[in-house]
């Protein structure tokens, strides 16, 4: 017998086991938990929306200094992406509510460096502090461990497809 008679077999396809993407209720759970539990609900939720509503990456989001956000435009510029590129990325109808009400909250905190998202202690936040943060919500919310702030990214990507972009785009 020369021929393997199971190479035509195909083997079954392994069942994806997490969820890539947040559902609009988990997302709506995140919203509601910071609007409960949050010490700076206004600066959280814009952090939350920026994330979800832009794709960009953790440190990116932490990395953004006031001077990058255009509201006028609707653009944001991501100086430091990966492989240290710089682009600039369009902002969504949702997310312009966000950071218009967090920049007038945010005047009055204002301190000299020009990060856009400040701790508590008037310095950039880092991206410790946002994953730690991330995490809290997520806990408060009641929503699984599988849920990590990198879903975020990959919920924008999805909602993207699901509007008929393609991911080479």
């Amino acid at each position: 017998m020369t021929k393997n008679i199971a190479s035509d077999l195909s083997l079954p396809k392994k069942e994806q086991t997490t969820q890539i993407y947040l559902k609009q209720r988990e997302i709506n759970k995140l919203f509601k938990t910071i609007e409960l539990d949050s010490r700076n609900i206004i600066r959280d939720k814009c952090i939350l929306a920026t994330l979800l509503y832009t794709g960009i990456r953790v440190s990116e989001c932490v990395g953004l200094d006031l001077s990058d956000v255009d509201l006028e435009n609707k653009t944001l510029r991501i100086m430091n992406g990966k492989g240290g590129n710089a682009r600039m990325i369009g902002m969504n109808e949702e997310l312009v509510p966000f950071l218009t009400s967090y920049l007038k909250n945010r005047t009055k905190n204002s301190i000299n460096n020009n990060p856009l998202f400040i701790s508590e202690r008037k310095k950039r936040i880092s991206k410790r502090t946002l994953q730690y943060h991330f995490k809290q919500w997520v806990e408060s919310a009641g929503l699984s461990d599988e849920v990590t702030i990198h879903k975020c990214r990959h919920t924008f990507l999805s909602h993207l497809c699901q509007n008929g972009a393609s991911l080479s785009e």
